[in-house]
C-alpha cells in the first residue's frame, strides 16, 4: 500500500498487484462482460481506499465526497431553484457550480436535470452512492458507496499507463516493438518460428530471450540496411539509362 500512498509510474506497482477476473452484469439479465479486479479492492477499507485516491489524485476523493454533501444540502435546502417542471433551473446550477466547485470537474446533464463530475475519464452523477450510466449500465460497484468505484477506475487506468510506461521504457520492451515494426514493415511473418510470430502478432515475449530478442532485431536491422542499399542502387540505375 506504501507504493501508492508514494505512488510513481515507474515502480509499476500496479501491474505488480494480484489480480482475478469478475463476472459484470451491466443490465439485469443480459450483456454480461469479464472485468478486471484487483484482490486489494477486496481487501481495503473504504477510509484505506480514499487515503489512496486523494494521495494520487491531489485529493481529489475527497474533494468529490465534500462536493456530493455541499450538493445535497443546497438541495434540501431548495438553494439550487427549480423549473415549473420539477427539474433544476440550468442557470440556478450553473451559478452553483461555479460557486461550489473551483476545481471545474462538474458538468451538467444534456437535460439540465442533474450535475455530473468527471473521474479519470468517467462521468459520475454527485451522488455518495455508485450511480447507473446515463444510459442505466450498471457500474461494478452498483449501489455501492462511490469511493468503491472511484477507486477501481483509478486502478485500471493507473494499470494502463504503467503497461504503456513500460512498453515505451523497458530496454528488452523496446527492442520487441523495434522488431514487431520492421517484422510488419516488411511482411516478414515466418510460419516455422511460432515464439517470434507470437511476438510479432501478440506482442508477447513467452520463451524469447533477450539473447534471441538482440539476434531477431540485428537481422531485421541488416535485412533494412539490404532494403535501403538496393532501393538506392536502383535508384543509381534509373538515373544511368535515364541520361542514356
Amino acid at each position: 500500500m506504501e507504493e501508492l500512498i508514494n505512488y510513481k509510474i515507474e515502480n509499476l506497482a500496479i501491474t505488480k498487484l494480484e489480480t482475478y477476473t469478475k463476472v459484470h452484469n451491466r443490465f439485469e439479465y443480459y450483456n454480461i462482460e469479464e472485468e478486471k479486479v484487483f484482490k486489494i479492492e477486496d481487501d481495503l477499507s473504504i477510509k484505506k481506499k480514499l487515503e489512496i485516491i486523494d494521495a494520487m489524485t491531489e485529493g481529489l476523493g475527497s474533494y468529490i465526497l465534500e462536493l456530493i454533501l455541499k450538493y445535497e444540502t443546497a438541495k434540501n435546502e431548495k438553494a439550487i431553484k427549480m423549473t415549473q417542471y420539477g427539474g433544476f433551473n440550468k442557470n440556478s446550477l450553473n451559478k452553483w457550480i461555479k460557486e461550489n466547485d473551483p476545481r471545474k470537474i462538474c458538468y451538467i446533464s444534456y437535460d439540465s436535470s442533474f450535475p455530473r463530475y468527471k473521474f479519470e475519464g468517467n462521468l459520475y452523477k454527485l451522488e455518495s452512492i455508485t450511480p447507473r450510466t446515463d444510459y442505466s449500465y450498471k457500474r461494478l460497484y452498483d449501489g455501492k458507496d462511490i469511493i468503491h468505484q472511484l477507486f477501481h477506475d483509478l486502478l485500471i487506468n493507473r494499470y494502463k499507463d504503467e503497461i504503456e510506461y513500460y512498453r515505451n521504457n523497458d530496454p528488452i520492451q523496446i527492442k520487441m516493438n523495434k522488431v514487431r515494426d520492421l517484422a510488419n514493415k516488411y511482411n516478414i511473418y515466418p510460419e516455422n518460428n511460432e515464439k517470434l510470430s507470437n511476438l510479432i502478432f501478440n506482442n508477447k515475449r513467452e520463451g524469447i530471450s533477450a539473447e534471441e530478442i538482440n539476434a531477431y532485431l540485428n537481422i531485421l536491422n541488416d535485412l533494412e540496411k539490404q532494403i535501403e542499399y538496393t532501393y538506392h542502387k536502383l535508384e543509381i540505375a534509373g538515373n544511368y539509362y535515364k541520361e542514356k
